[in-house]
């Protein structure tokens, strides 16, 4: 199929609706007066702005995201954000939870839309931003003063590409690339095709962008900025807008480029979803795979601040397993960020032998030597030894522990986790079992990509 086929078979997909539009328009619409009537009741001018994709016509058709700014007189002072702002954001919906970034915002589900409604402070300047989304309108304001209806459709295919492949998105769940930085890939490179000839030769760590030129020397702006990428924000030299990016999701995308220019096709943008199933979890078992599994209740945290725990103790407990020598091979998280909490290991293996070599001193250290010997010769944990393997102490030992699941009853505590995942009720399964405790379609999913691992697109 030719390229230009399949660009304009996506375009003609994500491209939103006349009906899809007027929907959101509904939406902007309600909100706006409704916090411009309770600004009225407490006899304060604020202006209403729509910021993010929406505002600058580069969201996809199946995107559910608006965001709200209210804009404050900044003679208010800081607290006005915490206080009036916060119920300004409040008045504007039924249902409501409070967010938190560098201060409180609100998050709101309308119809079916998420819709974030944020309280900053009316400035002229990103010079005069006290926080980081108070930038947020001088990006919009870039990008629609440089913007043509043909850049923003390069952009929609690129968003697409990215969701297709794995890699869109900047929040902590997934440390992709974000809309944004996605919009001035397109100002920098024109078109999606132009980004990817140029993308299939990054490497990471060594490619800086700067779309208007704030910096004269790029070399020198590798030494201010250490991330995979740096692409400098146009209106804030001082900010990488690639600074969540992993440098997983960069290598992924540059491979996704190269593939696609060899090879084009709709799997790019549109990858098959298929779900695993009990006997292909029974068969991966079969060929030795050994998979982990810890379930926990979610506790009631917004997204962003749910999977920096989540990661903290999907990392923590990846290196109790690994002192307990327990080989971790891969681990992931998944959560319907409602309910549940999933903890995924695969392991080298689920049980280990009870006899264990242990390495003590070489024999030229003499103090370390009596130490070891006083610590070990009366032990009863040990099997053999001490004994001397070329210049150095051996002795062979029992393990307390020798299966993981076993390992995470009674050691869970110990690893460092996010202080919200440490205090919540636990279970232990490993392999197919699982599906029995967890078997909605979206898991059900997430255990075919952790443990098929393949791209979609290869």
């Amino acid at each position: 199929m030719a390229v230009l086929n399949i660009l304009r078979e996506v375009l003609e997909k994500i491209t939103p609706s006349t009906s899809e539009r007027l929907k959101i328009s509904h939406i902007i619409n309600e909100v706006r007066q409704r916090i411009l009537e309770k600004a009225h009741e407490y006899s304060i001018n604020v202006e209403v702005s729509i910021e993010g994709s929406i505002a600058k016509d580069t969201w996809l058709s199946d995107d559910k995201d608006i965001d709200v700014f209210i804009h404050l007189p900044k003679e208010l002072g800081k607290e006005s954000l915490k206080t009036v702002g916060l119920e300004l954001c409040k008045s504007a919906c039924k249902n409501w939870i409070e967010a938190y970034a560098e201060h409180p915002y609100i998050q709101a589900n309308i119809n079916g839309f998420k819709v974030d409604i944020v309280p900053v402070f009316k400035i002229n300047s990103v010079d005069e931003a006290e926080t980081a989304v108070a930038r947020t309108p001088f990006h919009t304001q870039f990008i629609n003063s440089r913007f043509n209806n043909i850049m923003r459709e390069e952009v929609r295919i690129l968003k697409q590409f990215m969701k297709g492949t794995g890699v869109y998105g900047a929040e902590i769940k997934i440390k992709g690339f974000s809309g944004y930085l996605c919009e001035l890939l397109i100002y920098k490179y024109k078109s999606f095709m132009n980004l990817l000839k140029s993308t299939s030769k990054w490497k990471p760590y060594h490619v800086v962008i700067d779309p208007v030129g704030h910096y004269s020397n790029l070399n020198e702006v590798k030494k201010i900025f250490m991330d995979p990428l740096i692409v400098i924000d146009p209106v804030d030299k001082k900010r990488n807008v690639a600074a969540a990016l992993s440098i997983d999701k960069m290598a992924k995308f540059i491979v996704a480029s190269r593939a696609f220019r060899e090879n084009p096709s709709l799997k790019f943008f549109f990858p098959t979803i298929s779900k695993i199933t009990k006997n292909e979890m029974i068969r991966m078992r079969r060929k030795g795979f050994k998979a982990l599994f810890i379930i926990l209740k979610c506790p009631k945290l917004v997204p962003d601040i749910l999977w920096g725990e989540i990661f903290k103790s999907l990392e923590g407990l990846s290196t109790l397993l690994e002192k307990y020598d327990f080989k971790v091979l891969s681990k992931d998280a998944w959560s319907d960020e409602k309910s549940i909490v999933v903890l995924a290991f695969q392991l080298e293996s689920i049980e280990i032998p009870k006899i264990k070599k242990h390495a003590g001193p070489l024999i030229s250290l003499c103090e370390s030597e009596k130490s070891f010997l006083r610590k070990n010769i009366l032990n009863k944990n040990v099997v053999s030894g001490p004994c001397i393997e070329g210049d150095r102490w051996i002795v062979y030992k029992l393990r307390s522990i020798t299966r993981a699941d076993d390992l995470i009853r009674s050691k869970f505590i110990e690893a460092k986790h996010g202080p919200h995942i440490k205090t919540q009720n636990f279970e232990v399964m490993t392999g197919e079992e699982i599906l029995d405790k967890i078997n909605t379609d979206d898991f059900r999913i997430f255990l075919k990509k952790f443990m098929n691992k393949r791209e979609s697109w290869i």
